[in-house]
């Protein structure tokens, strides 16, 4: 690549899809850079998926000793209390950890690290306010931007002291006595899983009818029967008119959705508040006219399938990319860091005549970290319906009907396969349960093996495993298949 510049690719941002990018493109030989303002690892690591996922384990752990050890033999005497305070070390320490070997990973790459804000000059210059204070001016032949996104607010919803956002929850030492949480979807509903098995008392609303809405309807409705049953109160197809911080508790003034005959306000009171209506794009302040970028009207970069940057004309600038929350794709890691790697593999490309990857967001894996576990890629049912008609087949498996999840004593939720009904290709797979994110792996690396669901359910599977599942609902696949013909 071309002398004339001090980095062959420069990354704005050190998430999943920056972190990606860069440990790419280093590995593959070109000299990269990457400037982030905050901690490594962006949100994911410090406030997000990590120290979530450790709470809400602290809070599994916790709930499973209250209630569910008796079942396994184990008698516990005397009263039974956690220390929260001890919980939210513990997740600190892992988000601590997980920034610091993000930093170890690109520096044992030779990424450059530099800390401090980005901000375009031109389409191939940032200048860099140094978190050490002073300025410094980089060139680059190529830019991945990985600026994440930020909690999106609502004016129906001031935050305050004790109305607060998903970032200001995980950081905090104290837990309510009860909350609701505003938003059914991917965060509010991990939220609501680890505060629930704090003893927490819950209550989400959601606008729309189903909890996860992107997600497929069955998953959807696994999650409420199961939040019903554990005592989270979800009130589906609610607005919210206003938040009150001024008394005792907060005071939250809702309305039932336009379905209904009559919208009668109501209030429900709680110790705290908690916004979680997603997230919206980071793009303000990085001098992205400098670039050219234009915007969605969701506010996200706009990107073509190679993930590189929009104009106004819709024409691409070839050699800057964006990828991840930034573009405004649903806000997964798992697709952020594809996004990544999909972007830098056309930056090597053009250098090293490197295949490159191309990126389909929604065959992604995602998963959602509550309890059950949520974890889906592909086509939902009705997708595949409107899509195919009568050309797709689907079969889902309970685990209840699984060996090995009844050994766990966990035999909520279901495997879910759909597959086109002549080749058997596979569409989508959609897992509710214990080991969702690692079941759904697998399909996933079927489906970009190019296996059939014939060669899923041929495939060999440890017995007894949750794994079984997947092959059983594989090989009902294929039978209707042969059925079909």
């Amino acid at each position: 690549m071309s002398t004339s510049y001090d980095y062959d690719v420069v990354i704005l941002g050190s998430g999943p899809g920056g972190c990606a990018a860069a440990l790419h493109t280093a590995r593959l030989g070109l000299k990269t850079a990457v400037i982030e303002e905050k901690d490594w690892g962006g949100v994911s690591a410090n406030t997000g998926s990590i120290p979530s996922n450790a709470l809400l384990r602290s809070a599994e752990v916790v709930s499973f000793v209250q209630n569910e050890a008796k079942a396994f033999g184990v008698r516990v005497d005397g009263t039974v209390s956690f220390n929260f305070s001890e919980a939210f070390d513990r997740s600190r320490k892992l988000a601590s950890q997980a920034a610091a070997d993000i930093g170890s990973r690109l520096k044992s790459s030779n990424v450059a690290q530099i800390k401090g804000r980005g901000t375009f000059r031109d389409d191939h210059t940032i200048d860099v306010a140094l978190s050490a204070g002073g300025t410094r001016s980089i060139t680059f032949a190529n830019c991945v931007i990985a600026v994440g996104a930020e909690p999106r607010l609502v004016k129906e919803v001031p935050l305050s002291a004790r109305v607060v956002t998903c970032e200001q929850q995980i950081l905090s030492e104290t837990l309510p006595s009860s909350i609701v949480i505003i938003g059914g979807g991917s965060r509010g509903v991990e939220f609501a899983s680890m505060l629930h098995g704090f003893g927490v008392k819950v209550t989400i609303i959601e606008h729309l009818d189903a909890l996860l809405p992107l997600a497929d309807a069955d998953v959807s409705t696994e999650l409420i029967r199961s939040f019903n049953q554990r005592g989270i109160n979800v009130q589906r197809c609610t607005d919210v008119v206003s938040v009150d911080d001024s008394g005792p508790n907060v005071r939250v003034t809702v309305v039932d959705g336009a379905d209904s005959e009559q919208r009668s306000p109501r209030v429900l009171e709680a110790e705290r508040v908690l916004l979680a209506v997603g997230s919206q794009p980071r793009v303000t302040g990085y001098g992205l006219e400098k670039i050219g970028a234009s915007l969605k009207p969701s506010g996200g970069i706009k990107v073509n399938e190679k993930c590189q940057i929009l104009d106004n004309d819709e024409t691409a600038i070839s050699h800057i990319f964006a990828v991840g929350d930034v573009t405004g794709e649903q806000t997964y890691e798992s697709v952020a860091s594809g996004m990544g790697v999909a972007a830098a593999s056309y930056v090597v490309g053009f250098v090293a005549s490197h295949q490159p990857i191309q990126v389909e967001p929604y065959r992604i894996p995602k998963v959602t970290h509550c309890q059950p576990q949520v974890a889906g890629f592909g086509l939902t049912e009705k997708q595949a319906r409107a899509l195919y008609s009568d050309g797709c087949l689907v079969k889902t498996v309970p685990f209840s009907a699984n060996g090995k999840a009844r050994c766990l004593g966990d035999i909520t939720g279901f495997v879910k396969i759909i597959c086109t009904k002549d080749q058997g290709e596979i569409l989508g797979a959609h897992v509710v349960g214990t080991g969702a994110a690692e079941l759904v792996a697998k399909l996933a690396l079927a489906y970009a093996s190019e296996n059939s669901v014939g060669e899923v359910a041929a495939s060999a599977h440890a017995m007894p495993s949750l794994g079984e599942a997947v092959q059983e609902a594989a090989s009902n696949l294929f039978q209707a298949m042969n059925r079909t013909k």
